[in-house]
């Protein structure tokens, strides 16, 4: 009888380990904001560069390039079903899995 826990030692432990799980989800949530980050900002590095490149190798406006932009997104948004924000509430929702950027 001496060698079992008692209830409240193991609720402590229970809340440890609770705690614990606790802050890894944080620290890979925050890792997983980051990554996501700096592959956020490779791509549109990436896709400025074609655009430009397109831009230059067949003589379009920025107004033409700007059309295509405004396509994509309307065809990801339906083709993801995505909801579509207006720009101000961005800063409310960052991050949240509904965006897909």
């Amino acid at each position: 009888m001496c060698n079992e826990k008692s209830v409240l030692e193991r609720l402590e432990e229970v809340i440890k380990e609770r705690r614990d799980l606790k802050e890894r989800a944080i620290k890979e949530n925050t890792a997983n904001i980051l990554n996501r980050s700096k592959y956020k900002s490779q791509l549109k590095k990436d896709v400025l560069s074609c655009l430009f490149l397109y831009m230059e190798n067949y003589n379009l406006g920025i107004d033409a390039v700007y059309e295509v932009l405004l396509d994509i997104r309307t065809e990801l948004n339906f083709e993801f079903n995505a909801k579509i924000y207006p720009d101000y509430c961005i800063n409310e929702i960052l991050y949240n899995d509904e965006i897909p950027f």
